[in-house]
C-alpha cells in the first residue's frame, strides 16, 4: 500500500518534471532567435565569434535539455502503463472470484478454468490388486497461465484404429476391425475434445 501511495506521489513528480524541462526548452528558443539575429548583426570578427559561442552554448544546452524531455516522456507513459496493468489486474481478479461464487454450475467452472488457463497433468502407478493391476495416483501437477508443462502433451492418434500396436514376440500382428462411416462425427470419448463435452 505505502509502495502504490509513492508511485502515485512520484507520478506528478514526473509530469511536474516534464513540464519544466519544455519551459526551459521554450526559453532556450527564444534566446537561440535572438542569439541569431545579433550574429546576423555583428560589426566585426570579435563580435561575431562571442555571439557564435553563445549560439552554440545555446543550442547544446537545447539538445541535452531534449534528451532529458525524452526520458522523462518515457518515464511518465510508463508508470501510465503500468496503472493501466494494475488496474486490468484488478478487474482480472473481480472477474474471477465472480465466477467461482457464480450458481451456473459447469458453465461457470468451465468458463473459470479458461481464464485461468489451468491444465492439471496426473501420473499414476500399477499397483496390484489381488489377481490385477490397478492404475493408481501417485502425483498430480496444476499448471496456470503461461507457465511451461510439465511434460510434453502428446498430439497423435487416440483411436485404437490408428494407434499401432507391436505384437509380442512369436504373435501375429492382427488387423483392427472394419468401421464402417455413416458421415457423422463418431462420440468417442477418446476423440471429444474435453471443451466441448462439458
Amino acid at each position: 500500500m505505502a509502495e502504490r501511495d509513492k508511485d502515485n506521489n512520484a507520478e506528478p513528480n514526473v509530469a511536474r518534471e516534464v513540464q519544466r524541462i519544455r519551459n526551459e526548452i521554450s526559453q532556450i528558443t527564444i534566446k537561440i532567435d535572438r542569439a541569431e539575429n545579433n550574429l546576423a548583426l555583428a560589426d566585426g570578427e570579435d563580435e561575431y565569434r562571442a555571439v557564435s559561442a553563445v549560439f552554440k552554448k545555446l543550442h547544446a544546452q537545447k539538445k541535452s535539455l531534449e534528451k532529458s524531455l525524452a526520458i522523462a516522456d518515457a518515464e511518465s507513459k510508463r508508470s501510465v502503463d503500468s496503472d493501466s496493468d494494475i488496474a486490468e489486474a484488478v478487474d482480472a481478479a473481480e472477474y474471477l472470484t465472480e465466477l467461482a461464487a457464480s450458481d451456473n454450475g459447469l458453465a461457470s467452472a468451465m468458463e473459470l478454468f479458461k481464464a485461468t488457463d489451468v491444465r492439471l497433468f496426473l501420473a499414476f502407478q500399477k499397483v496390484p490388486q489381488g489377481k490385477r493391476e490397478l492404475n493408481r495416483l501417485k502425483r498430480g501437477i496444476v499448471v496456470f497461465g503461461n507457465a511451461e508443462d510439465p511434460i510434453e502433451k502428446y498430439s497423435g492418434p487416440t483411436t485404437p484404429a490408428k494407434v499401432k500396436r507391436k505384437p509380442p514376440a512369436g504373435q501375429k500382428n492382427k488387423k483392427a476391425p472394419k468401421t464402417t462411416n455413416s458421415g457423422e462425427e463418431a462420440k468417442s470419448l477418446r476423440n471429444a475434445n474435453r471443451d466441448d463435452r462439458i
